[in-house]
């Protein structure tokens, strides 16, 4: 089957396989819904949190607070979306960031431009215009339509009138917006490239859950004029000057509220497997359903606490068992949504425990 995705795409990230249907059943491509993440997120962590295989949802696109796009699941297939198949299978879905958490949910320009764009180049490809009526009827249809939730959010639910007419003004004609804005210098203390340590993380540019530790890393982002301007190594978290030391050590244990950095060292608590959860095979390995994880990871990075009676057994065959995630490094973390990335997998970082000079 050709793949497919648009033009305007930065960054290909493909969920996991087990996050979307291969195919679209035989319906043709006739709408678009777009989404929002509820959350300040780039693209790329966005796409990220559907690389989980446990994570249960995807997206076409992803759009970033700065307007970056990626493609997370290729046109040809369906993404797990709008918690309905039918929709679905007709339908180009679009996570977009918001600008800032709570509230009406707004979205930045940038997202907004980007948006339309790939609106307008969806419906160039696939013959259509862009209707809304406020039911599934339309071609540009919500989340909220089809499950009782309150996505896209207010802002972008009242936008969805402007954004069909802007895009079909433009199939007509006129001219598409410019897709990012005009960057403003920087007015904050530090720019991209510095290594730094801080005792504070935000879980966006504007605050969100903040956190307080011992953190390093290099500044990958600067948002000026933000309450927590720099972004450290691309996801770990956002830090402002209050918190921040250029002087970067070895970070300690955070505490119970840890957040894990890139690099940690880790194994976990005890856990349970899922009652008669049983095994399958991902990937080519066995695996187990451990929900503290969040789901399906492979046995032979899983080892098994002892048992009540001091001995080892079959975990795989005892569902009181308990096992815990052999000493491993984090490769990756997104802070928003509390994940970890140990041997190529998200899995949830609430269980694992970072481990100081190696014990």
């Amino acid at each position: 089957m050709t793949k497919m995705h648009s033009p305007l795409t930065n960054k290909i990230m493909l969920a996991s396989p087990y996050n979307y249907t291969v195919g679209r059943q035989g319906y043709k491509v006739c709408k678009i819904t777009p989404h929002h993440m509820a959350g300040v997120l780039t693209a790329e962590q966005c796409a990220a949190t559907f690389q989980n295989p446990n994570r249960g949802a995807s997206a076409n696109y992803c759009i970033g607070y700065d307007g970056g796009i990626v493609c997370n699941v290729d046109e040809v297939n369906r993404a797990w979306t709008s918690s309905n198949g039918v929709n679905d299978c007709q339908a180009i879905t679009i996570e977009v960031s918001n600008s800032q958490t709570g509230g009406n949910w707004p979205i930045s320009e940038a997202s907004w431009n980007s948006l339309v764009n790939l609106c307008v180049d969806i419906c160039k490809r696939y013959g259509f215009r862009l209707t809304f009526d406020g039911t599934p009827n339309g071609s540009l249809t919500m989340h909220k339509m089809f499950w009782a939730t309150s996505c896209p959010g207010p802002y972008l639910e009242s936008k969805m009138p402007e954004l069909a007419a802007t895009v079909n003004a433009i199939l007509d004609g006129g001219s598409a917006p410019s897709p990012t804005p005009t960057p403003t210098p920087s007015t904050e203390k530090y720019g991209v490239g510095t290594q730094c340590c801080t005792n504070t993380l935000a879980t966006s540019s504007t605050g969100g859950k903040v956190y307080k530790g011992d953190w390093e890393g290099t500044i990958t982002r600067v948002v000026s004029g933000a309450p927590y301007p720099y972004l450290l190594n691309n996801g770990t978290g956002w830090t402002n000057d209050t918190g921040i030391d250029t002087d970067p050590h070895v970070p300690g244990q955070t505490g119970a509220d840890q957040i894990l950095t890139v690099g940690s060292v880790v194994t976990s608590v005890a856990m349970s497997l899922l009652a008669n959860g049983g095994t399958r095979t991902i990937n080519g390995d066995e695996c187990v359903n451990v929900p503290a994880l969040g789901g399906w990871f492979p046995t032979k990075f899983l080892s098994e606490y002892d048992a009540s009676d001091g001995a080892k057994d079959n975990y795989l065959a005892n569902d009181k068992a308990k096992v815990y995630v052999d000493q491993c490094t984090v490769e990756a973390i997104n802070v928003p949504y509390n994940l970890a990335q140990i041997h190529g997998i998200w899995v949830s970082a609430t269980p694992l425990t970072e481990l100081v000079n190696g014990k």
